[in-house]
């Protein structure tokens, strides 16, 4: 299948989600899968690149979930539920993953899934945080659409 993102990449392993809305954790140099994640109830297409950490993978689907994948294992961690679809990529800063939904906000949660803040920028998200000198940055689509800048991302 055809990637519409980027995978991430973690020592030999590449973790990346497809059209038919599985997770695979892919041993690049002996191309072997180390796992595949599916979610059987909602099979629904990957458009978000994984942030990896050392315990997790968290990716955003079109199936309105962030998941939090095991990094060894590849078994469901957590799902955090937003009310739109998730094409932002998740960034991990300190102990928070930032991402943007189409039901236009902004999310933090931290890695137990907990929802510790969102900001409704009145405005769909598919593009992925930045974050740098301790802010984060995100655009908002539509022809009313802005930059976003948030301080003290930490």
């Amino acid at each position: 299948s055809l990637l519409v993102a980027s995978p991430a990449l973690v020592g030999d392993v590449l973790y990346f989600g497809t059209p038919d809305g599985e997770v695979i954790a892919l041993d690049w140099i002996q191309q072997q899968r180390v796992w595949t994640y599916k979610d059987p109830g909602r099979k629904q297409e990957i458009h978000s690149s994984p942030a990896v950490t050392d315990k997790l993978a968290i990716i955003g689907s079109r199936d309105k979930r962030l998941h939090a994948i095991d990094r060894l294992t590849g078994e469901r961690a957590w799902v955090f539920e937003a009310k739109g679809p998730i094409h932002s990529s998740p960034v991990v800063v300190g102990e928070r993953i930032f991402f943007g939904s189409a039901d236009r906000n902004v999310y933090a949660v931290d890695f137990a899934g907990q929802e510790v803040w969102k900001h409704n920028t009145g405005h769909r998200i598919s593009a992925s945080p930045a974050v740098g000198e301790g802010h984060l940055v995100i655009g908002c689509e539509g022809s009313g659409g802005a930059i976003l800048c948030f301080g003290a991302m930490k």
